[in-house]
């Protein structure tokens, strides 16, 4: 037994294990202690799934937690991905590969709401794949149970070569016995399920939702125990504003460097005009200052006074196909539609509808020419 620093029980030989008392660890049972030189760790670089415009988002080979209330999109968002992966057209690492993904899904669907959403998304349905598991008891197929799911999930991974898998929600994998609210029950559950991502080089990611506590912050709000946020590498946020406009933002990104929200909305799209199909399809529109944690702790607002409830009406009105107004204009039309003209009402209005009042200068001019109201998001660059 060799000594250093007056410390028994610590080796030179970093291919000797060490247990207790300095003797062999075949005293600690199948623990067995042991010790590598960091200059025989060979670094890694970080490979992103998805990345644009110098960003890094998606990591691959880590778990990713997207969270968000209900109709955020969070769903919808990671369909859209998908697609783009399985079209080989997702700015990242498998850009200009179509690969194969995977879906397991314990809320939604599959013939209603999944299928319809991919082929709105326009994915190659050849390269997406639902995964289920079969028992005895139940030959039609149950959800993935997590922890007793592993090895069918990283084999079906294998045999397909699959890039990117989705959990819709991870917690509604996770099975009963084990308690989501738990710490070391939620981290025994997803740490093998990262070691999944890295065997395999792919994304694991999981949708988790938002509970109704308002008096936390977001990090707080998220449902289940904080280590689904802790294990994760990578964790990102989608949420609504009023005007009906979407903002995804990084909460968590371990592995790169911060990166600008995102704009987003969701339209309706037909899928099947014979059988009167539509599904929902996010648009990434671009760079936004919003931020969607910002927007999740926002305290809701109180029901607006008649008054300005009247205001909001004319305005929602004015601005669904006009983006832009004068200010005169708009008040003119304020004050002939009969509603108040009340400065402090009509700011009100304004305020819950995001409508924004900017001035307007004329180059080479001093002073404002004139002001406008806008819904107009900023710092928008469509791609």
């Amino acid at each position: 037994m060799s000594t250093k620093n007056g410390r028994r029980g610590y080796t030179t030989n970093p291919d000797t294990p060490y247990g207790q008392n300095g003797n062999n660890a075949e005293s600690n049972g199948y623990r067995i202690g042991r010790m590598t030189r960091a200059s025989d760790i060979t670094i890694k670089p970080t490979y992103w799934a998805w990345a644009s415009n110098g960003y890094g988002r998606i990591p691959v080979g880590e778990l990713t937690i997207v969270a968000g209330h209900g109709e955020a999109g969070k769903s919808t968002f990671n369909i859209e991905l998908m697609s783009q992966i399985t079209r080989g057209e997702l700015p990242g690492h498998w850009f200009g590969i179509p690969r194969d993904c995977i879906v397991a899904a314990s809320e939604d669907d599959w013939e209603k709401t999944i299928a319809p959403r991919l082929i709105a998304a326009g994915a190659d349905m050849e390269l997406m794949w639902r995964f289920d598991v079969t028992t005895h008891e139940t030959p039609d197929g149950i959800p993935v149970s997590l922890p007793h799911d592993y090895r069918e999930l990283e084999d079906a991974i294998a045999e397909r070569e699959a890039v990117w898998v989705f959990f819709d929600s991870i917690i509604g994998a996770i099975d009963l016995k084990k308690d989501a609210n738990h710490g070391q029950h939620v981290r025994a559950v997803l740490m093998p399920l990262a070691d999944i991502a890295r065997r395999q080089d792919c994304v694991i990611i999981g949708n988790v939702h938002f509970n109704k506590n308002t008096a936390a912050g977001a990090m707080e709000r998220m449902s289940g125990s904080m280590e689904f946020r802790n294990v994760a590498r990578a964790v990102i946020y989608l949420a609504m504003q009023e005007d009906g406009t979407g903002v995804i933002s990084k909460q968590k990104n371990n592995l790169g460097r911060s990166w600008p929200s995102l704009a987003y909305d969701i339209i309706e799209v037909d899928v099947s005009e014979e059988l009167g199909i539509t599904a929902g399809c996010i648009r990434i529109m671009g760079e936004t200052d919003a931020d969607a944690a910002e927007i999740i702790n926002r305290k809701p607002q109180k029901k607006p006074s008649s008054e300005v409830q009247e205001v909001m009406d004319v305005l929602q009105d004015m601005f669904r196909d006009k983006e832009t107004w004068k200010a005169i204009s708009a008040k003119a039309a304020l004050e002939k539609a009969g509603v108040s003209t009340n400065p402090a009402t009509i700011r009100k209005a304004m305020d819950r509808l995001r409508i924004r009042s900017k001035a307007v200068y004329n180059v080479g001019q001093k002073g404002v020419n004139h002001y406008v109201w806008t819904t107009k998001i900023e710092k928008i660059r469509v791609k």
